[in-house]
């Protein structure tokens, strides 16, 4: 082993692997893991909406322009 990450083990150069456990060796419930896992569902979706929003920005942008 090369070196070791929180999330990643990196065996070779060109080689790591994801380090992977069910929600037992986490979390104290399966309600907390779920809640978890709702929390970060909804940070990505947050995240999307930010792109979508910076997209349709661009978007209006270029639709815009004119030819000089």
């Amino acid at each position: 082993m090369l070196r070791e990450t929180d999330k990643m083990v990196y065996i070779s150069e060109h080689t790591r692997e994801a380090k992977r456990s069910d929600h037992q060796n986490w979390f104290d419930s399966w309600d907390d893991a779920k809640a978890f896992l709702v929390a970060k569902a909804k940070e990505e979706v947050a995240i999307a909406q930010m792109n979508l929003e910076r997209a349709k920005v661009k978007l209006w942008q270029i639709q815009g322009m004119r030819k000089i």
